[in-house]
């Protein structure tokens, strides 16, 4: 019977092994690194901000260029036709518009990323290559990549470049699909510093070529986090206060802003989202609720949040939007950058008030030769995503141009009539001439588009608050209601009026007695 027996104890003990291996493969693989995309904003989504080297460059990204023998450009680009997927990609340009340019201008991004050496990454991005001349030479325009040890983030210390087969340049205006590429790259160090970059290999001129980039990655496991020290609670009465607000530079322009939205012509609700820009910034260059364009090349542009010029506690924020022309040797009339807000359920046809709080100024401590240099525009078109290029309608904000040290915030008011449902309100900074080393700045403090509310007739005479007063009883008194009292002296609150307020009132021959 014991030797019948050995087998099957034999048989289970074989299963249990088995078993055993499995769990431990099973549960080896389990706990493998992810494979993730270690670089940030690869998708260009997590917001753009200025660098002067290139223009509007991704956050977690630097820039490099050549020097200042061509003009480039780095744009956020929201055409759909060169974006992969969301909302923006990055755009690189290269602009040759005179002879004399040596060859191989280059610009391009870069970014520090930490990995596990040895071990194999795939490297991955979207492309596309726009050109605007008509050479027949399918190798003068070339995309690249590299890399460099540790955190050095000087692109000619990259030992080796490696050309992407891209070797299709559509029309600036009619661009195809977007190329892909992957490659593998086992990883030399624990840090290494990736650049991408779009290269002219000739001088020749006039040339203009773009590269959009977009959902560029760096797939592979994460390097392991070290354990760190745990900290000590800071108590409560260490904690480090808030920040104090950066000292106000009071306007003395027609109407400076107050917290709530400012003038009597501006007390309605205001349909604009964020239309203050005290509701938070994306990535602190475009305030949320907006978007904003431009229309590239030939100047650098900027957006972003600035405490600059304002107006109390309760205005903290501005948008500010730049077009810069320094360093440039040429550039082209006509430069505008903006920002723009759809807007929905408007009544068609109806009144409603739009009002501005900001400054124009140059952003260069050079003289102002010509006040019409730069200039402030509006325009309420009907629809939504719209392309500025087909806006016929801007309407001039009267702004004059401060200098360098101007300090005056300026109010505007206009009545415009409803073109539809859904509008957009675009709003730019717009440069006149093609002069060089000139920088323009408009910064908006607050916006407020309401709906304008018609006076009930017979509100021709005044009252005088005294003490003791109520609306309840001026209305009364007067044979009106309490409503038509708010809405013909736009009170924000009903219970709150002061002795010695002047209202409007209807014009009784005598007044009511109380009861």
């Amino acid at each position: 019977m014991i030797h019948r027996r050995r087998p099957v104890n034999v048989a289970i003990g074989l299963v249990v092994l088995v078993l055993l291996f499995l769990f431990t493969l099973l549960t080896t693989r389990s706990e493998r690194a992810p494979t993730v995309n270690l670089l940030k904003n690869g998708g260009f989504e997590q917001g753009f901000r200025f660098l002067p080297e290139c223009g509007m460059v991704g956050n977690a990204w630097g820039c490099f260029t050549n020097d200042d023998a061509a003009i480039y450009g780095a744009v956020a680009d929201t055409w759909s036709p060169v974006v992969k997927e969301g909302r923006y990609s990055q755009l690189l340009s290269i602009n040759i518009r005179q002879p004399g340019i040596p060859p191989n201008r280059v610009i391009g991004i870069y970014q520090t990323v930490s990995l596990v050496p040895g071990q194999t990454y795939t490297l991955q991005m979207y492309g596309i290559i726009r050109n605007g001349d008509n050479d027949p030479d399918p190798w003068r325009y070339r995309v690249e990549w590299g890399y460099t040890i540790g955190d050095d983030t000087n692109w000619r210390h990259v030992a080796q470049w490696h050309e992407l087969p891209w070797n299709r340049y559509d029309a600036m205006t009619s661009p195809g699909p977007l190329n892909a590429f992957a490659t593998q790259l086992t990883a030399p160090a624990a840090r290494i510093t990736l650049f991408v970059r779009l290269r002219a290999k000739w001088g020749t001129w006039p040339r203009q070529v773009t590269l959009n980039l977009d959902d560029v990655a760096l797939l592979g496991p994460p390097p392991e986090e070290k354990a760190q020290s745990p900290k000590t609670p800071v108590p409560s009465s260490q904690a480090t206060p808030p920040a104090t607000p950066a000292a106000s530079e009071q306007g003395t322009g027609d109407a400076p802003i107050t917290a709530a939205t400012a003038s009597g012509d501006c007390t309605g609700p205001n349909l604009l989202h964020n239309g203050d820009f005290e509701e938070g910034f994306e990535q602190g260059v475009i305030a949320n609720g907006w978007s904003f364009f431009t229309n590239d090349q030939m100047a650098s542009y900027s957006f972003h949040d600035t405490p600059n010029f304002s107006q109390g506690t309760n205005d903290l924020h501005g948008q500010f939007i730049g077009i810069n022309t320094q360093g440039f040797r040429t550039s082209s009339p006509r430069r505008y950058a903006g920002i723009a807000q759809s807007i929905s359920n408007l009544r068609t046809g109806a009144t409603y008030r739009l009002c501005m709080w900001g400054i124009l100024k140059v952003g260069l401590p050079v003289p102002v030769n010509d006040k019409d240099e730069f200039r402030a525009e509006w325009a309420l078109v009907p629809g939504v995503d719209i392309d500025p290029e087909t806006v016929e309608t801007w309407t001039p904000i009267p702004w004059p141009l401060e200098d360098w040290e101007g300090k005056t915030v300026y109010s505007y008011t206009a009545t415009l009539v409803a073109p539809s449902e859904q509008a957009t309100l675009l709003i730019r900074l717009w440069k006149m001439s093609d002069a060089v080393d000139r920088e323009g700045d408009l910064i908006l403090r607050a916006v407020h588009l309401s709906p304008v509310t018609p006076k009930a007739p017979g509100f021709a005479c005044t009252y005088t608050v005294q003490p003791g007063d109520t609306l309840g009883a001026i209305a009364l008194a007067y044979r009106t209601t309490v409503a038509d009292l708010v809405q013909n002296n736009t009170l924000d609150n009903p219970n709150l009026i002061i002795v010695g307020q002047v209202l409007r009132v209807p014009c009784v021959q005598e007044k009511a007695q109380d009861p």
